[in-house]
């Protein structure tokens, strides 16, 4: 999905995730639309259910991944349904 150098620029080497604002998120969204590289809804909500398997059960903060990440699915399907 992100072989081609105009989606490389969106996620550098040299960023990683924590390092990220919540500007720079707002724009990778952004730009990741525009380049039309946005995930079908089923695919994203698959993609949900697939992190929340890759969690560790016995992680302190497993319940509250988990609840984030059904609400990001919830948000996905839901908004794909309208």
């Amino acid at each position: 999905m992100f072989n081609d150098a105009r989606s490389r620029r969106l996620f550098p080497p040299t960023v990683s995730g924590a390092e990220m604002t919540r500007m720079d998120v707002a724009l990778r969204l952004s730009e990741l639309t525009d380049l039309d590289l946005a995930k079908l809804p089923d695919d994203a909500v698959s993609q949900v259910l697939q992190m929340i398997g890759e969690l560790n059960p016995s992680s302190s903060c497993y319940e509250s991944n988990v609840e984030t990440l059904l609400s990001l699915g919830a948000a996905i399907w839901t908004s794909s349904r309208q």
